[in-house]
């Protein structure tokens, strides 16, 4: 599976450095991350066009910073840039201003829009089919109830004629996380292209015994049984979670049912 490269958000000049260094392992798209206000998020993205050119994909992630009209204007600055899908543009606060509103994107602007990661269950994505909300949808199997509920999720998507692009949690999530979300991925007939870390810390580090990596722009999949990885020798020690000992720092007291 080709990858995508996808840095967290920080000024043009740090984020230019860091996709340089992306294309030069291999990678042959990035995802930008947005929200610093107009001016500071267009000068970012044609920055990252002008120094990898037209043949490095760019996406780029929102994470529902703007008002409508914000996302209105820079759809269009995107859709001038050749950027291949606009994530999660628009503020909401319910599902159905959620759909509601990149919807109403949707139907003015070229540029494809894509979310479906801050939704939880399969049934919230029901409604997002019919109003054509998303041009690209991605749910993630972490969240939303694991693997299979995923993949029906990505059947859904199909039968709609939509591309299923799942998410996969960087900055929160781990090894595993994205080792179960490859095989979403492959065994997704839609799915182009996958998210792969760029931010590492625990979870990730010392985790696995043998993580799945990127090579020259892609992603292979293990071949061992189950998601293919295994945790380390030690990762039971070190990365317990001791319960307990968080409540007694909050001054409460565990409760069992």
């Amino acid at each position: 599976m080709r990858a995508y490269y996808a840095p967290s958000l920080k000024g043009v000049d740090a984020t230019r450095d860091e996709v340089v260094a992306a294309v030069e392992l291999g990678y042959t798209a990035v995802k930008l991350r947005t929200g610093a206000g107009f001016a500071t998020d267009a000068e970012l993205v044609r920055e990252v066009r002008r120094v990898v050119g037209d043949e490095v994909e760019i996406m780029v992630d929102a994470n529902m910073g703007y008002d409508r009209n914000t996302a209105l204007r820079t759809a269009g600055l995107l859709a001038d840039l050749g950027v291949r899908w606009f994530e999660e543009p628009i503020r909401a606060d319910s599902l159905s201003q959620y759909a509601r509103e990149h919807s109403w994107l949707a139907e003015r602007t070229a540029v494809p829009i894509a979310g479906g990661e801050s939704l939880f269950t399969l049934w919230e994505y029901t409604g997002l089919f019919e109003p054509r909300a998303f041009d690209i949808l991605q749910p993630d199997c972490v969240s939303v109830g694991g693997i299979s509920e995923a993949k029906r999720v990505a059947d859904m998507a199909g039968a709609w004629h939509v591309e299923c692009a799942p998410h996969i949690a960087c900055s929160s999530g781990t090894g595993i996380g994205l080792a179960a979300g490859l095989q979403l991925l492959l065994a997704t007939p839609s799915a182009q292209i996958m998210e792969f870390d760029a931010y590492g810390g625990p979870g990730w580090d010392g985790l696995l015994k043998r993580p799945v990596e990127m090579v020259d722009g892609w992603v292979r999949a293990p071949e061992a049984p189950g998601l293919g990885v295994e945790l380390a020798d030690d990762a039971e020690e070190r990365f317990a979670l001791d319960v307990d000992a968080m409540v007694a720092r909050r001054g409460g007291t565990r409760t069992v049912s």
